[in-house]
């Protein structure tokens, strides 16, 4: 129950006690009847938020994840999220593992299915999502302070990406990282139309994620990527990259082959045998003058 003392409002307020009259009371009072809203109350509201903790500077050795973002057919940008996993390891690492590819319950191909301007974008609810053993450690040093704060829900089941300060997110999710590039992504994204219930009226998905470097313009391929990467190659491009890899793999023999000759022998060894001599030259001879083909060696 609210209390209307002297004292304790200007407490609440950031007032030196003592601070408020008897005529101011009846006046903020008569305010508050009228309006809902007690000054002293709103003044107190307005100090506790100013309290709150930007999120933390920029660091270039925490991790950093990516998102491309799909409107219908069209590629809308990419937004580069910068993980807070040095201050929520346990927390920041689930969002983390679940913007990578071939993961049961990645975020690639999930929809943002909600979009509320002025507070947040709600996406990556995944059919293969079971969160079993997913525990969210909670921290009050990462608020929803400022724009681009991205979060994870408390059931580890979905993310938010904040559009401004939205502390009201506090309550149900833990933010764990920030959108470092892609602002413009967020403002168009905020500027979608939806229907009555926040649902974007066009589907919005993110077309991939992954890690990335701190500027979004490296992806680490997985296992899966790659091979998908080698699928779509031409035959000339597979046999460009095989090609390159045997020079590869024969330049390190051969760096290998030569060390291993230039080392000291023991002071009783013989001279090398001739025949063993001659197998690793006539080996070193086989792999500078060998070439690859583009024929049957590429894979499906």
């Amino acid at each position: 129950m609210t209390r209307f003392v002297g004292d304790s409002l200007a407490v609440r307020a950031g007032r030196k006690k003592g601070g408020i009259t008897s005529k101011q009371m009846k006046k903020e009072m008569e305010e508050y009847l009228a309006t809902g809203v007690h000054a002293a109350l709103a003044e107190a509201s307005t100090s506790r938020s100013q309290q709150v903790a930007a999120l933390p500077d920029k660091d270039v050795r925490r991790p950093f994840v990516f998102f491309d973002i799909k409107v219908g057919r069209k590629i809308l940008g990419r937004l580069v999220i910068e993980i807070f996993e040095d201050m929520l390891p346990v927390t920041a690492r689930h969002f983390a593992n679940r913007c990578r590819h071939g993961a049961t319950d990645t975020f690639q191909g999930t929809a943002l299915h909600y979009i509320v301007p002025g507070l947040a974008a709600y996406g990556g609810l995944s059919k293969g999502y079971k969160g079993a053993g997913v525990e969210i450690k909670r921290s009050n040093r990462l608020r929803h302070a400022q724009r681009g704060a991205v979060s994870i829900s408390e059931s580890g089941s979905e993310f938010a990406i904040a559009f401004g300060r939205s502390l009201t997110l506090d309550s149900t999710h833990q933010v764990i990282g920030r959108v470092n590039i892609g602002d413009d992504v967020l403002t168009q994204l905020e500027a979608l139309e939806t229907d009555k219930d926040d649902c974007p009226l066009e589907r919005v998905s993110i077309a991939a994620s992954g890690t990335t470097n701190p500027e979004g313009t490296h992806e680490s391929l997985d296992e899966a990527q790659a091979a998908a990467a080698r699928r779509r190659e031409t035959p000339e491009q597979a046999a460009a990259r095989l090609k390159q890899e045997s020079a590869q793999a024969r330049g390190a023999l051969q760096e290998a082959l030569a060390t291993g000759l230039q080392q000291p022998r023991k002071p009783d060894a013989g001279p090398p045998d001739k025949g063993k001599r001659g197998m690793l030259d006539a080996m070193l001879g086989d792999l500078s003058g060998s070439d690859v083909s583009s024929s049957d060696e590429e894979e499906d």
